[in-house]
């Protein structure tokens, strides 16, 4: 199954960490920011700014789990690494004036990178099961549900 996620194994595995490295540096930069209001309303921003956490943390999962070797535990291998980079990034909030980290945001991170995940590994054993045949496409149906 790991050869699934390699739907781009055209791509040379030192250009994929090249993926995960524009990801983590965005996520510095943002972090680098002084302020980072999305919108006027206070109810609003919040719910954006964590949507956005969800999201490029699942993304920066994605990215770990393509760039990563295809191994037994790539997608924990994925998630650790994306949670370790969140609370890196964490602290490094708490050194820019007047930001703070907050472990709630790695939970957050965490769930994003979980999410993304779980969708990308579904989506990795239906591919599989295309290029198996009828058979396997029954039986990874009959697991999913």
């Amino acid at each position: 199954m790991s050869a699934t996620i390699d739907l781009l194994g055209a791509v040379p595995r030192p250009l994929r960490w090249l993926a995960a490295a524009g990801v983590m540096a965005l996520l510095f930069w943002f972090s680098s920011q002084h302020s980072v209001a999305v919108t006027t309303a206070p109810y609003w921003d919040t719910i954006t700014r964590k949507g956005a956490h969800l999201g490029i943390y699942g993304l920066l999962a994605a990215c770990y789990a393509w760039a990563l070797p295809p191994m037994r535990y790539r997608f924990v291998t994925a998630l650790l690494l994306t949670v370790l980079y969140g609370v890196s990034d964490e602290i490094h909030q708490t050194l820019v004036p007047p930001r703070e980290g907050s472990p709630i945001d790695v939970l957050i991170d965490a769930s994003g990178a979980a999410l993304a995940l779980g969708f990308l590994k579904l989506v990795c054993r239906r591919v599989q099961a295309w290029r198996d045949g009828p058979a396997a496409r029954e039986s990874a149906i009959a697991r999913v549900e």
